[in-house]
């Protein structure tokens, strides 16, 4: 255990935990074996963190969170499955967190900076990038991939294996089936794609001439009635740009289809 930290005595740590510099562990909360916790993370009351599970610096998890629960699944796990969740994290109240599974790479993980509100469920095996926001009661199914800068709005469930490309957001209250292209403002149950995330863009600091560049890339998708492949045969003919490459990359490893339907 690392210097200067503050653990209530009624918390139970294991022994083979790792805790790092300044950490903060609240009443009634449970931290199991082979569990890392890094510097100056602050860990309220009543939270359980599960075996395999590893937090890097600064993250602050609120109380009645569960952290590393073993993978919802009726497959027996035959090694061991982990959870890696980065720095900067906000987790809060009730929140559950999977580890991975064998089938899945074993692994669940999520970066830097992000902020998972109260209620959230996030399932084995889901990669979720930096700089998220997933709001109230968002239910995050297995092998989900959310990029970075993604915004979440409440009480949606999100399928197995859908991708959510950066800087897309969700309205709140929607069904996710498929996979939403990146810079996509998509909303309903079924879901629509309702134009780009302008607003997103802009807080972004994205230029002018980059929201020009994104706005046609989305003509192409949407709005000139190509079929799909024909879209992405046009983007190939476009000069070569960071936008399109992730663009067609995402479009390349989608396994659900894309929201394409419009308002």
């Amino acid at each position: 255990m690392g210097g200067n930290c503050m653990i209530h005595p009624t918390a139970i740590i294991h022994p083979h935990a790792k805790l790092g510099q300044n950490v903060e562990v609240g009443p009634f909360s449970i931290i199991d074996e082979d569990v890392v916790i890094g510097d100056h993370c602050r860990i309220e009351s009543h939270v359980r963190i599960h075996c395999n599970t590893t937090l890097g610096q600064n993250n602050h998890i609120y109380h009645g969170a569960v952290i590393g629960i073993e993978p919802i699944t009726t497959i027996p796990q035959t090694e061991p499955t982990y959870l890696t969740i980065g720095d900067h994290n906000v987790i809060r109240e009730h929140v559950t967190l999977s580890r991975g599974t064998n089938k899945g790479g074993s692994n669940t993980t999520i970066g830097n900076h992000n902020l998972i509100m109260l209620y959230v469920h996030i399932g084995h095996d889901c990669i979720i990038g930096n700089h998220t926001t997933i709001t109230g009661s968002v239910k995050i199914a297995g092998h989900v991939e959310i990029e970075d800068h993604v915004v979440i709005g409440g009480l949606t469930p999100i399928h197995q294996y859908c991708k959510i490309g950066r800087y897309a957001m969700v309205g709140g209250g929607s069904g996710i089936s498929q996979d939403v292209v990146p810079f996509a403002l998509v909303s309903g149950n079924p879901l629509r794609y309702l134009g780009l995330n302008v607003v997103g863009l802009r807080r972004a600091g994205l230029s002018s001439i980059e929201r020009k560049e994104i706005k046609r890339i989305h003509s192409i998708l949407f709005r000139q009635g190509l079929p799909l492949q024909k879209a992405v045969e046009t983007l190939h003919e476009l000069p070569d740009s960071e936008f399109i490459k992730h663009t067609l990359s995402f479009i390349d490893k989608s396994t659900r289809g894309l929201c394409r339907k419009s308002e």
